[in-house]
């Protein structure tokens, strides 16, 4: 069993957390921040570092699973779309991960939105999502 620990701070333009797993048996942490920047219009910018392992069914950390990787996002929003992207790299053997961009379209009424997601993770084949989603409460924002 492990310890967790979260620190999530959030003001108007700047949020930021951390959120760390130690493993007393194994006397190791895992650990991820994040630090996003945006503006008015919900435009952002963010970094994210992680570090993370497995534990095999023996107790012991798996040490061809630990990884560390950075990613670095961002987020247009304008009035009838928004675009959405994010890249991770691996740290420990300098290549790149995996990658997602999203496109929402947003037609007038606040009531549907068409969104269009393609994401691909190392070794694995490109994964795309198309949905057509309503919402008639005008409140409605769907995540891409």
């Amino acid at each position: 069993s492990e310890i967790t620990s979260l620190l999530d701070l959030r003001f108007d333009f700047f949020e930021t957390n951390w959120l760390a797993k130690y493993y007393p048996y194994q006397k190791e942490t895992a650990h991820s921040a994040r630090v996003k920047v945006f503006d008015s219009k919900d435009n952002y910018f963010q970094v994210i570092y992680s570090q993370d392992f497995l534990i095999t069914g023996s107790n012991q950390i798996n040490l061809s699973s630990k990884t560390r990787n950075l990613s670095f996002g961002t987020g247009i929003i304008t009035k009838y779309a928004d675009f959405v992207g994010e890249t991770t790299f691996n740290v420990i053997n300098d290549s790149l991960q995996s990658y997602r961009y999203g496109v929402r379209l947003k037609p007038p009424g606040d009531c549907w939105a068409i969104t269009f997601t393609q994401e691909k993770q190392t070794d694995a084949q490109i994964e795309y999502d198309f949905n057509i989603l309503f919402s008639f409460d005008g409140k409605f924002q769907p995540n891409i």
